[in-house]
């Protein structure tokens, strides 16, 4: 199962972890959501600050502030993904989170999957 974010990023999300891991990846992502919801913005000085893995950064690509409600969205879609509770999308389309719009329309060949994205 993958969650694609962004154009340039995908999270892959076992299909065969436990029932305990489940629940503590969902447990991180509440808190992770509900961490952020409290903040409406966060600078880009601030959020370039933060290490990341192999002490990289996270570029903002030139935004000043970052909302955090798209964020929060896609972390809560996230998390009904694990839980198997993301209603399916619209036929045609694919859930699109973090944007103003929900679902975008896919090529007429898209059946539905992200089979092309999956572990190569």
């Amino acid at each position: 199962m993958w969650a694609v974010l962004g154009g340039d990023l995908g999270l892959p999300l076992d299909e065969h972890w436990t029932l305990e891991q489940q629940a503590t990846f969902i447990a991180l992502a509440e808190h992770a959501c509900t961490t952020l919801a409290t903040r409406e913005l966060i600078s880009q000085e601030e959020i370039v600050s933060w290490p990341f893995v192999d002490d990289l950064r996270i570029d903002t690509r030139g935004d000043q502030v970052v909302p955090t409600a798209p964020i929060v969205e896609l972390g809560r879609a996230i998390i009904a993904l694990i839980r198997d509770e993301l209603p399916e999308a619209p036929k045609g389309e694919a859930w699109f989170f973090g944007s103003e719009t929900r679902t975008v329309r896919m090529d007429a060949s898209w059946d539905g999957r992200w089979s092309a994205h999956r572990r190569r």
